[in-house]
């Protein structure tokens, strides 16, 4: 019987993807379920992401750098296009949500919108990681 071993650098992205997934779909739903102000519940959530999606940044840089070759550009493509969508996270559409709250309910149109737009991308950025993990290998 023979084991499909991935590199120290696949690992450390699925690690961080198993994180992604836990908070994106598992923590922050339960958050609002369970807290009894939603204000606090998005406070918490958002602390999350952003954490997630900071630490997200070097680990996706060191995928990048150190995954093995594959048998097809396209998972290569998809590390590039989560890089970019993680630090859009980061860097842009977490403040952004964040100036919105801070506006009170006349900017929650614009939150909800960038909201969306956030939440189409985590799921993009999960589905894209997915397939990298099991893109198929080169031997050797």
């Amino acid at each position: 019987m023979t084991t499909r071993r991935g590199s120290p650098a696949s690992h450390l992205l699925a690690l961080w993807l198993g994180a992604q997934l836990t908070v994106g779909y598992g923590v922050a739903p339960l958050l609002f379920a369970r807290l009894p102000d939603p204000v606090l519940a998005g406070a918490l959530a958002g602390e999350l992401f952003r954490m997630v999606f900071l630490s997200g940044i070097p680990v996706l840089l060191l995928a990048l750098w150190k995954m093995p070759t594959v048998t097809s550009r396209w998972p290569r493509f998809f590390l590039y296009a989560a890089m970019a969508s993680v630090t859009l996270q980061a860097l842009a559409l977490q403040p952004l949500m964040a100036h919105f709250k801070s506006l009170g309910p006349d900017a929650r149109v614009s939150f909800l919108a960038v909201h969306g737009t956030s939440q189409i991308l985590y799921a993009g950025i999960s589905l894209m990681l997915l397939a990298v993990l099991f893109a198929p290998r080169r031997p050797g």
